[in-house]
């Protein structure tokens, strides 16, 4: 890869570099802790008759 500004090929470079602990990709839309069902503390019992419409409070 070739720039007119080296910094920002360095830049560049360590964002792609696979040792980095940066994540590479999209920023979360929800907080860590909901991405797993066991750690998201959510429960809501659904019933075979109603609306089972649910809202949740989902902050970190």
């Amino acid at each position: 890869m070739s720039t007119a500004n080296p910094e920002l090929e360095d830049d560049l470079a360590s964002e792609l570099r696979p040792d980095n602990d940066e994540p590479i990709g999209p920023t979360p839309l929800l907080p860590a802790r909901y991405a797993e069902a066991e750690t998201s503390g959510i429960t809501q019992e659904v019933s075979a008759s109603g609306a089972n419409d649910f809202s949740f409070d989902l902050t970190d």
